[in-house]
């Protein structure tokens, strides 16, 4: 099971290597694939596709490609359009008769490879087309996760409008705002709030945005979460390891990790000893 906790760097506050895991193993390798078939093996349909050449993919189509045809990934031309931002490209290959849902083999879809690239255009694109916010990447990642993890706040807006769930869990059990939190994009966790993210949302183990923006040490997340009405006592449920320990409070893992502005904060909205 993914942790929240473990240093990564020494830049700032700790990164928690789940972020990181998740970030290199689910995103950044198939990305690199991706870009490399692309380069080099990709169908004429997906190459034209990732440069956004209107015409060149209408001569394909013209010759009986298939518009839904994948590569050997599974993925499909409006796949690759999506994830590099081609608009126009999203536009044609759906007016063409693109699946604006077919997915991958791992399980990726034009709306996941929209929220990776951080194009929100694409995304209000696709959403437009009826493109369906709660199909699972293969490791139970959605849209929205992936716009959070990423940092794509401007994809994350109309994931919301359009009804995808600030509150449904990754497969490693986390909601949005825990992500957001963890990787300290404060703009994104105003967002979430926003957009009616559960500011006490503890999943099965009882660990709270509060608690891990404590152990983080990011004063501005947790004055935010705090002031929209964060619970200061919410303790742990069943400890992942020694930065979240069963029975934690903020206050807890704040002392532990010597963040006194936060302790004092905490103390000060009624946190006890």
């Amino acid at each position: 099971m993914p942790q929240l906790d473990s240093p990564i760097s020494s830049n700032g506050p700790m990164i928690p290597a789940m972020m990181a895991r998740i970030r290199k193993r689910y995103f950044l390798f198939p990305f690199l694939l991706l870009t490399l078939y692309s380069c080099h093996r990709a169908p004429p349909l997906h190459h034209y596709a990732r440069g956004g050449s209107v015409a060149q993919m209408q001569a394909v189509l013209g010759q009986g490609a298939d518009v839904n045809g994948v590569d050997e990934s599974g993925n499909t031309a409006l796949i690759y359009a999506a994830r590099y931002g081609e608009g126009e490209a999203i536009a044609y290959l759906l007016a063409k008769g693109a699946d604006v849902n077919k997915q991958a083999q791992d399980g990726e879809t034009p709306l996941i490879a929209a929220s990776y690239g951080c194009d929100a255009k694409s995304a209000e694109i696709l959403l437009a087309h009826g493109a369906d916010y709660n199909l699972l990447h293969q490791h139970g990642w959605t849209a929205l996760a992936t716009a959070v993890v990423q940092g794509c706040n401007d994809s994350i807006q109309p994931l919301l409008a359009a009804g995808s769930d600030p509150n449904k869990e990754i497969a490693e059990g986390y909601p949005p705002l825990i992500l957001a939190v963890a990787k300290a994009h404060t703009a994104i966790v105003r967002t979430l709030l926003a957009g009616g993210a559960d500011v006490n949302y503890k999943g099965s183990k009882g660990i709270t945005p509060l608690i891990v923006a404590s152990h983080k040490g990011n004063l501005e997340i947790v004055k935010m979460l705090l002031n929209s009405g964060a619970a200061v006592d919410s303790r742990v449920i069943a400890g992942e390891n020694e930065a979240f320990r069963t029975g934690d409070t903020a206050l807890n893992v704040a002392r532990r990790n010597y963040h006194s502005d936060i302790e004092q904060i905490l103390l000060a909205a009624g946190a006890t000893e």
